[in-house]
């Protein structure tokens, strides 16, 4: 049994096949930019948690009468770390790649029209995707 667009009920089909391809690439696009946010909001994070680990560690070296000392880099550091977060925005570059998905919706309906399955348009369409 094939998968492939019946001939027959192409032109009902065709339409919601191509927009199920192209929402799930676009789907694809929202999840990286998701992805890069919460990468960096982790690195942040962890960044923040190593400072905090070292200014313990620099703490118990100086003993309590030096340990002033250890806090001298404290607002650097963490100014530091959140420096980071100036990168946020670029993930949003990622949407640009929707624009790979609409751009593929003629491909995606020429192969829907021609009988390909439904499997074979989203892997050429997710080929797209990859590539942009």
């Amino acid at each position: 049994v094939s998968d492939s667009v019946n001939v027959v009920k192409q032109p009902r089909l065709c339409p919601k096949i191509t927009r199920s391809v192209i929402d799930s690439c676009k789907r694809g696009v929202r999840t990286q930019v998701a992805f890069c946010k919460k990468a960096l909001k982790d690195n942040i994070a962890q960044c923040k948690d190593d400072f905090h680990r070292r200014i313990d560690q620099c703490k118990k070296k100086k003993g309590s009468f030096l340990a002033w000392k250890c806090e001298l880099e404290r607002p650097i550091e963490l100014a530091k770390c959140e420096s980071r977060r100036i990168d946020i925005p670029f993930c949003e570059i990622e949407r640009f790649n929707a624009v790979c998905c609409e751009g593929s919706r003629v491909g995606a309906q020429s192969m829907c029209a021609s009988g390909f399955s439904t499997a074979e348009i989203q892997k050429q369409i997710q080929r797209v995707q990859t590539a942009c």
